[in-house]
């Protein structure tokens, strides 16, 4: 799928279904590749899915998304909202596609979700490519598996320089396998609130690894707290007044009255005269 300049996918069709771009499979064969290109991608309550359904033992197919503003999607700017969902998930034998995603600025989700999903195979991985920021808020990134001990959970990669977590959470787990790995290279900045969540666990198999590199992880000792009280203006300046006198440098102001009117109404008002006393000449005499 191709659009010139835009893609935005919302609504619901007759029976109550939010739109989606899809591409599904019902049996032994591979589900298609979903690939969309275009400057800028916004899903309200939409979703793009490449799904092996229940009862398949085909693999779910893999998405591509390249667009300005969501490779799922490779776009300037990626923006989820109100339910949105990238998903690529299996319900049968054949594995959990991947999600790609590579972005020209940045990605935005709220109340938005990315979801890989094994019922009974491995996880897909989701990367997330982007050169200023990622910010979730009230949103999840997720790669699941849940079947037997021998499947492994999905990986999840992201890497833009400002990763930032309001609420939300990164997840690679597993239940009775390995659980995925997640690797956040972000160069500047990676801060998550205390209600947000990076998980990498299986209930019953191997927890995956978390790796985050980032050279600030913490602003609580950079950042000063505000005072609860305003300060008082008159000490202010009159500590201001006192340290001038103290230095021996006083300096005064002095408001004068104006003299007479002006000439005509909206004209300039003339200055009062100026005296001043001439003095007598001097006689320069030979030294």
């Amino acid at each position: 799928m191709r659009a010139s300049e835009a893609l935005t996918i919302t609504g619901q069709d007759a029976d109550g279904n939010p739109s989606a771009v899809f591409s599904d499979t019902f049996g032994s064969g591979a589900a298609g590749r979903v690939t969309v290109s275009t400057p800028t991608v916004t899903m309200d309550e939409g979703s793009i899915q490449a799904r092996a359904v229940k009862g398949a033992s085909g693999d779910a197919g893999s998405i591509l998304v390249t667009a300005g503003s969501v490779t799922i999607v490779q776009a300037p700017r990626v923006t989820l909202l109100d339910g949105a969902t990238i998903s690529a998930e299996s319900t049968g034998l054949g594995n959990a596609g991947n999600i790609t995603l590579t972005l020209g600025d940045g990605f935005l989700s709220t109340h938005g979700s990315i979801v890989t999903r094994a019922t009974l195979a491995d996880g897909g991985n989701i990367q997330i490519k982007a050169p200023n920021f990622l910010r979730l808020r009230d949103s999840a990134i997720t790669a699941e598996v849940g079947g037997g001990a021998t499947t492994v959970g999905g990986n999840i990669s992201i890497d833009p320089p400002f990763v930032l977590l309001q609420n939300s959470q990164m997840v690679a787990n597993a239940f009775a396998g390995q659980g995925g790995n997640i690797r956040i290279q972000a160069q500047q900045v990676f801060l998550a609130d205390p209600t947000s969540q990076v998980s990498a666990s299986s209930a019953l198999g191997i927890n995956g690894q978390v790796a985050i590199q980032a050279p600030v992880t913490n602003i609580s000792g950079t950042v000063a707290p505000l005072p609860q009280t305003f300060a008082r203006a008159g000490e202010l300046l009159r500590d201001r007044c006192g340290e001038r006198v103290r230095g021996g440098t006083v300096s005064r102001f002095v408001l004068g009255g104006r003299d007479g009117v002006p000439l005509e109404p909206g004209t300039l008002l003339p200055s009062p005269p100026v005296r001043a006393e001439q003095l007598a000449p001097v006689r320069l005499t030979d030294m």
